[in-house]
């Protein structure tokens, strides 16, 4: 496990955990371990912009200079 890990450049229990928890017994499946995944990170999350109005009036009263929600709420 050790060599497969250095060559994707990840640790060794980075391996581990993506193995454990995505063989069964028919072996590791590519196709089922990415369905797995990608439900696994398909979780609805609000975006900053529609968590406050002063934010949203930022970002969305100045177009042109390219604010994110992160740079408006730095001010």
């Amino acid at each position: 496990m050790g060599q497969i890990a250095r060559r994707l450049s990840r640790g060794h229990s980075v391996v581990s955990r993506e193995l454990r928890r995505n063989t069964s017994k028919r072996g590791y499946r590519t196709n089922t371990t990415h369905k797995r995944a990608r439900g696994r990170h398909a979780r609805p999350q609000q975006r900053h912009v529609d968590n406050g109005p002063v934010i949203r009036e930022r970002v969305l009263g100045d177009p042109g200079r390219g604010r994110t929600p992160d740079r408006s709420r730095a001010g």
